[in-house]
C-alpha cells in the first residue's frame, strides 16, 4: 500500500472535452539586436512599454518541450504524433487531444483558446512550461492576444479565431 501512494501523487487529473492533454512548446533563439539586452551596457528602460518585444528567429530551433496535460479516459493514449488530434496555434505551440474529442467550428465568442503556463521572470512575451490548455472549438488560423495573470505565479496566453 505504501508503495502505491507515491505513484497516486504524481497521476495527472483526468480530460474533460475541453481539455488538451499534451502540448509541444518550441523555443526559438531571439533574432539579434531585438528587444532589449541587458548585457548591452545601455541603462535599462524606463518602462516596459519602451522596449521593443523581442523577435524569434524561426530559422533556429533551441529546444522542443512536451507536457502531458491530463490523462485521457478509457486509457486512450495522448500523442503528439497524431495530426488529427492536434492544433497547432503559432510555430511555438501546438496542442494535441484525447482520441474521439469532437471539436466543432468556432462560430461565436468561445473561439478562444487559453494556454496556461509560467514565463521567465520579466517576459510576458513566451511561455517556458504549459500546465494546462483549454478549447471549446477549432478554427483554421489563430491569434494570440496580450497575457494575463493566471493563479500565483502564472499567465494565461490566449488565442483567438482570425
Amino acid at each position: 500500500l505504501l508503495l502505491v501512494v507515491p505513484l497516486l501523487c504524481f497521476a495527472l487529473p483526468p480530460c474533460s472535452p475541453y481539455d488538451a492533454c499534451a502540448a509541444k512548446l518550441t523555443t526559438f533563439a531571439m533574432e539579434e539586436g531585438s528587444g532589449y539586452d541587458p548585457g548591452s551596457g545601455e541603462a535599462p528602460p524606463l518602462y516596459d512599454d519602451l522596449v521593443p518585444a523581442p523577435s524569434m528567429d524561426y530559422e533556429n530551433t533551441l529546444d522542443t518541450d512536451t507536457f502531458q496535460l491530463c490523462e485521457c479516459s478509457d486509457n486512450s493514449t495522448c500523442s503528439l504524433e497524431f495530426k488529427d488530434n492536434q492544433i497547432s496555434l503559432d510555430q511555438t505551440i501546438t496542442l494535441a487531444f484525447c482520441p474521439g474529442v469532437q471539436r466543432s467550428l468556432c462560430t461565436s465568442s468561445r473561439g478562444l483558446i487559453r494556454v496556461m503556463g509560467e514565463t521567465i521572470l520579466g517576459n510576458t512575451e513566451y511561455p517556458v512550461t504549459i500546465s494546462k490548455a483549454l478549447a471549446f472549438c477549432q478554427c483554421d488560423k489563430y491569434k494570440r492576444l496580450p497575457a494575463s495573470s493566471w493563479e500565483s505565479s502564472g499567465l494565461v496566453f490566449p488565442y483567438k479565431c482570425q
